[in-house]
């Protein structure tokens, strides 16, 4: 990306049950909004991001398919949510099928329906 261009607030997946307790709209550590259950926006994509020191158990299975980048969702993230919380620590995924509304594309079973043979 060249210094010309925009950053842009990318969509994230926040993964786990405490992410989906957050409600729409709310602002979560200064930095991500709430656009629909599990789906957060970074509105600070300038500012460097929260990776903790000690990688927990749950996020070394998304580095070790970083050859499969391509295909799978990448840890973009972590998010430190208060200690009020249970499991108080939610990972932000990146290059998940969102579109650029903010809204998860549709599951090919949906999709396949109306697919025609043509490419």
């Amino acid at each position: 990306m060249s210094s010309s261009e925009p950053l842009t607030n990318p969509y994230l997946w926040a993964a786990g049950s405490a992410a989906a307790k957050i409600e729409v709209g709310e602002a979560v550590a200064d930095r991500y909004q709430v656009i629909a259950p599990h789906i957060w926006q970074d509105t600070l994509p300038e500012l460097p991001r929260e990776i903790p020191e000690e990688l927990k158990d749950n996020i070394v299975p998304y580095l070790r398919l970083y050859p499969q980048r391509l295909h799978i969702p990448e840890v973009y993230g972590v998010c430190q949510l208060p200690e009020s919380r249970p499991d108080s620590t939610v990972i932000l995924l990146e290059n998940v099928p969102i579109q650029t509304s903010g809204e998860l594309y549709p599951t090919i079973e949906s999709g396949w329906s109306k697919a025609s043979a043509v490419r």
